[in-house]
């Protein structure tokens, strides 16, 4: 079961230079327009082929977002699926953050 994190969390998160991958899931006009400071561009329809080679540790921390939280609700869950043990979903996603 993959966990929620909100944005102030993240941005602790970001702060505490801990070791995790932040991964948005939204498409690349998207990822152009604006995206958090860190992030890999992965669109959600391709996590399930090409996270292995981003992240073969499948106990690594992932964070995902995308722009209000579905898509990366749908990767989340992709990735708890695929045996990633430590996987998060901003809550509120891009939208949220930059608030």
């Amino acid at each position: 079961m993959y966990h929620t994190i909100t944005k102030q969390e993240l941005k602790d998160l970001i702060q505490s230079k801990e070791s995790f991958v932040l991964l948005d899931v939204r498409g690349e006009d998207e990822w152009k327009a604006g995206h958090i400071e860190g992030s890999v561009l992965m669109p959600h329809w391709f996590v399930n082929l090409k996270i292995g080679d981003l992240v073969p540790d499948k106990g690594a921390k992932i964070v995902v977002y995308c722009l209000s939280g579905g898509r990366s609700a749908v990767a989340a869950k992709t990735l708890d699926d695929m045996g990633y043990a430590n996987v998060w979903n901003l809550d509120g996603g891009y939208s949220e953050f930059q608030e």
